[in-house]
């Protein structure tokens, strides 16, 4: 079954119609996720928040980003005259050209026209490479901390299983890229100590639960 990923979310069903509609246009897949999320203060506050997901397969993810902010750009008026991006700076506003995964398509199309209205135009050349630049940061695999990998080790000694799933993590975590692919969230070395993390916990539950059930085979004997 292919992966389903989440290209944006709605606080109801019908304010994913503008999306669903473009999907459904160009007969690409979705799937509709409709949760309820309570709130961690639940007896200070108990209203039930609704978040609607509109998922892709992640194989599509990078053509439906780019027919969004197609729509977007042949659809969309300017934005209303209190609309928060006009408080932002020419950086801010860049930053949200280099990371449209975290905004939405019309947040993207505002932002390179207001761009446009400073004098800071930015060429679809040079959004390219700012795209291609931070998937480039976001696909290089990182340390675990030294804490981390102790942490890991400690618990596996003592026959946790959460020191297992700290090393099935480092062993298995993944980063979604903006344009669909997964890749090791953390590097080779950090990877390896997870395997090593995972093992001994293994070991040390195993032997745990022989030494319990010692006794027993002894009073049966």
């Amino acid at each position: 079954m292919d992966e389903l990923v989440t290209i944006q979310s709605f606080p109801t069903l019908e304010q994913t119609a503008d999306i669903t509609t473009v999907l459904t246009e160009y007969g690409i897949p979705f799937h509709l996720d409709n949760t309820r999320l309570i709130p961690a203060n639940v007896l200070m506050q108990r209203e039930i928040v609704e978040e609607v997901r509109v998922q892709v397969r992640r194989a599509d993810l990078a053509h439906v980003r780019a027919l969004l902010e197609e729509h977007a750009e042949a659809t969309l008026a300017d934005p209303p005259a209190d609309y928060y991006l006009y408080t932002f700076t020419d950086q801010e506003l860049l930053d949200i050209l280099a990371r449209p995964d975290e905004w939405s398509p019309n947040d993207y199309v505002w932002a390179r026209r207001l761009l446009r209205t400073r004098g800071r135009g930015v060429p679809a050349r040079e959004t390219e490479i700012m795209r291609a630049h931070r998937t480039q940061q976001l696909a290089r695999p990182h340390d675990a901390s030294s804490k981390h990998l102790a942490l890991g080790y400690a618990l596996a000694l003592l026959g946790g299983v959460i020191g297992i799933g700290i090393g099935w993590g480092l062993r298995a975590s993944t980063v979604l890229l903006p344009d669909g692919r997964r890749v090791p969230q953390y590097s080779p070395e950090s990877r390896r100590h997870g395997l090593f993390i995972m093992i001994l916990g293994s070991v040390m539950l195993a032997l745990l639960w022989a030494l319990r059930l010692l006794p027993q085979v002894r009073l049966l004997t």
